[in-house]
């Protein structure tokens, strides 16, 4: 069963990413060190609507099919994924200000306020993925970004 967030991954993503300098050049993309941890942090604030609701912006393919493939580990993230903004721009990547220990205690939190929060908005790509859906989905995204970094995911 893939793993969903829980301690023992957030401490490992914590111990990884306390060793990148926040000048870091990733493998790929254009985040560096510092701007990947505040990526994190937006990307946790947003699932428990501490930054408003995007809504849903993908398709029947993206909910349906790309979804299941992700979770499941059938897939892996593809690499420099953009968004678009209601006017068919590129949408800035998700970000908050912050430092690890700002990654940490919003990890933290998520931990119980992921699954009975009415805050909680959809995923702009995935749609309604719940708080267990969220929670597997923070584990994607991390380990995703830990190797950008040449970083160990837990998995590895």
């Amino acid at each position: 069963m893939p793993s969903i967030l829980n301690q023992q991954i957030i401490d490992h993503a914590i111990e990884q990413f306390s060793t990148l300098a926040p000048d870091a050049e990733p493998e790929w993309g254009t985040l560096n060190g510092q701007g990947v941890i505040e990526h994190l942090i937006g990307s946790f604030r947003y699932a428990l609507g501490e930054l408003g609701n995007n809504g849903f912006q993908g398709n029947w393919a993206s909910k349906n099919l790309l979804w299941n493939l992700l979770r499941f580990d059938l897939i892996s993230v593809p690499k420099n994924v953009k968004f678009k903004d209601d006017h068919g721009e590129q949408a800035p990547a998700v970000s908050s200000e912050g430092d690890v220990q700002a990654l940490k205690e919003i990890m933290e939190a998520s931990l119980t306020r992921l699954y009975d929060n009415p805050d909680r908005p959809p995923h702009p790509f995935f749609g309604d993925i719940g708080g267990k859906g969220w929670a597997r989905f923070h584990v994607i995204h991390l380990e995703h970004h830990l190797k950008q970094f040449g970083l160990k995911p837990k998995s590895a």
